[in-house]
């Protein structure tokens, strides 16, 4: 490799500069769509950092950095010999901007490397439109929640705030994996989809019982090429325990994480959120008590009630993950585990779930409460309480719910593919339907019980099982059944549905992933 000459490092003088201010020094690169996709450009870069170093004048107290490296086809090699040119003259990171470069998962574990290393906390960690998967996400997620700046103050006196993180259109295939993973390990998550609340130097979800650590603006939308797989919690667990070990974070800090997670208050329910839709909205018990002509609760000593999901709209076909072309692991629903219908998702942790589903969870936990107001109500897939406004629905978030419509899937009966949004009206001509997919589909539409052509042919032995998840069916034949129901199995359908019956009462259509089958 040639050692850059004196008028390469001069043009890259001109992009490194030194601002003072508040006592304080800040190296500020300018590299935006500068090119550093070589490891002669970054040397040339490196060399201009060490020149204007050495001829800065002291005073002004410690130096940091503000790195601002957007679409300059950095590579992670490059990324490294920067980062270590900048540590080596004792300059620490504020602020690394590196969307839309050819970093991977090397690139990002040295970036949880950098993390660990300073002893003041990187403010904003800019990844989006890079190749970084779930071992890179996992990696920077457990280095944050490792680091004891985190929350961490820009100004002294301040209120603590989250790292602005964003890692949003990578490669992270099991995304939502990768979010339950970190939150298990400890990681307080603001989703920060309030941008008038939460912002670089705010968080909605701050409260007296603590902050989060990081803000992940949109982290569940990703990319996806072909070819990758996705990880298992399982794998993802693995590479945890391999991370902890290479990123050298201390095993007693590990021990401590689930004893953190528990501790992490809900998000701040100062906010209130209207979702502006029919068919899935969030509201209150107030608000309901306020439309059948009663009174919202008031005053000092009311209770704050839980946020509810009224769905009721019509019964939507359960589409299985196999039906989904690329990832599916991002859209399942978090009670059901088929892809999300109506999907509604918790603020801060984002975790997706039909908004049939979650209305079922929450009518169960009133049932549970002898149906009174309740402040709070569990999620049905981390117990994390969820108050007024953690809940909303997907089409608030306008960039997911155009993903999620945009999805292309495959129908199980005939050769049509197309996107989600176009499903439920292929599906009234689909050419390959059968009485059974009618039936279940329409069940909400129509009150009438089908005809005997239209139900399947009983099990010769009808076997017991329990159900696993509350459901609240439409009209019959459809069943709504809350768990731990024991319930006779008389015949599935590849459609996703079980026709059940229960204490030799009439049978019904229930969902089949929510009961405890025994494995074929």
């Amino acid at each position: 490799m040639s050692r850059p000459t004196r008028s390469d490092v001069e043009d890259w003088e001109k992009h490194v500069v030194v601002v003072r201010g508040r006592g304080q020094k800040f190296l500020c690169l300018k590299l935006t769509e500068k090119p550093l996709g070589t490891t002669e450009q970054v040397s040339a870069l490196c060399s201009a950092i060490a020149h204007v170093c050495a001829t800065t004048k002291g005073g002004g107290g410690p130096m940091h950095a503000n790195v601002d490296a957007m679409d300059t086809g950095i590579r992670d090699e490059g990324l490294k010999q920067m980062l270590e040119t900048l540590t080596s003259r004792g300059i620490q990171c504020k602020v690394l901007r590196l969307h839309r470069n050819c970093l991977t998962d090397v690139g990002a574990i040295i970036l949880a490397e950098q993390i660990l290393r300073q002893t003041q906390a990187v403010e904003e960690l800019h990844l989006s439109y890079n190749e970084i998967s779930e071992k890179g996400a996992l990696a920077l997620g457990l280095a944050i929640q490792s680091h004891d700046a985190y929350p961490l103050t820009r100004v002294r006196g301040s209120q603590p705030v989250p790292i602005w993180f964003r890692l949003e259109r990578n490669f992270v295939g099991n995304a939502r994996g990768v979010s339950d993973v970190l939150q298990a390990n400890g990681l307080w998550v603001c989703d920060a989809q309030k941008r008038d609340a939460c912002t670089q130097t705010a968080c909605i979800a701050a409260g007296a019982n603590g902050v989060p650590k990081a803000h992940m603006l949109s982290f569940l939308v990703q990319r996806t090429r072909r070819g990758q797989p996705e990880r298992s919690t399982a794998e993802l667990q693995a590479l945890v325990a391999e991370l902890t070990d290479r990123l050298a974070i201390p095993k007693a800090r590990s021990g401590q994480r689930a004893a953190r997670t528990n501790a992490n208050p809900a998000p701040s329910t100062a906010s209130t959120c209207s979702a502006g839709s029919v068919e899935s909205s969030i509201v209150t018990e107030g608000a309901e008590a306020a439309r059948d002509g009663g009174r919202a609760p008031s005053g000092a000593g009311a209770v704050r009630p839980a946020a509810q999901v009224l769905d009721n709209g019509p019964a939507l076909p359960v589409i299985l993950p196999s039906q989904l072309e690329g990832d599916s692991c991002t859209w399942l629903c978090g009670v059901c585990e088929t892809i999300a219908r109506r999907p509604v998702y918790t603020r801060g942790d984002a975790i997706l779930f039909c908004g049939p589903c979650f209305s079922s969870h929450v009518a169960a936990e009133k049932a549970k409460q002898g149906g009174r107001v309740l402040p709070t109500v569990p999620c049905p897939k981390t117990g994390r309480p969820l108050a007024r406004g953690d809940v909303l629905p997907l089409e608030q978030e306008k960039a997911l719910r155009r993903l999620y419509e945009q999805l292309r899937l495959t129908c199980t009966q005939c050769e049509w593919s197309g996107e989600l949004a176009a499903f439920d009206e292929h599906l009234t001509s689909c050419p390959g339907k059968t009485p059974v997919e009618e039936t279940a589909r329409t069940a909400a539409l129509s009150p009438e019980t089908p005809q005997v052509s239209s139900v399947p042919a009983p099990a010769a032995v009808a076997p017991l099982v329990k159900v696993l998840h509350s459901y609240s069916g439409g009209d019959p034949p459809q069943l709504s059944l809350t768990g731990g129901t024991e319930v006779e199995v008389l015949s599935t359908s590849e459609t996703g549905w079980s026709y059940v019956r229960v204490d030799g009462q009439d049978p019904g259509w229930f969902p089949t992933n929510h009961l405890d089958l025994p494995s074929a």
